[in-house]
């Protein structure tokens, strides 16, 4: 007599029964109901933003410009920018 082995289902037992497999796809067709705008604009706190920065183009050009700067020197490796000494994050040596 020949044994045969037992075949794996191909999700491993994660089947449409178990509630944490159904609940991405579940998140997943409500996020496609709504458009990219709606999802990521958090309401009218970020209509706010959006006023209070187009009518200070001003400065906000220049933090985006200097960033930009900093960011291009970050890149190439010539950034100045370093933690302070105080950050405990940066204290210990890999």
């Amino acid at each position: 007599m020949t044994r045969t082995p037992p075949t794996a289902s191909p999700d491993r037992g994660l089947g449409a029964e178990n509630p944490d497999v159904s609940a991405p796809l579940d998140s997943l067709l409500v996020d496609t109901v709504f458009s990219p705008l709606r999802r990521f604009n958090p309401g009218m706190s970020g209509v706010r933003l959006a006023a209070r920065l187009i009518t200070r183009p001003r400065p906000v050009a220049k933090r985006a410009a200097g960033t930009a700067k900093e960011l291009a020197k970050v890149v190439v490796g010539f950034s100045d920018v370093a933690p302070s000494k105080k950050d405990r994050r940066f204290t210990e040596e890999a």
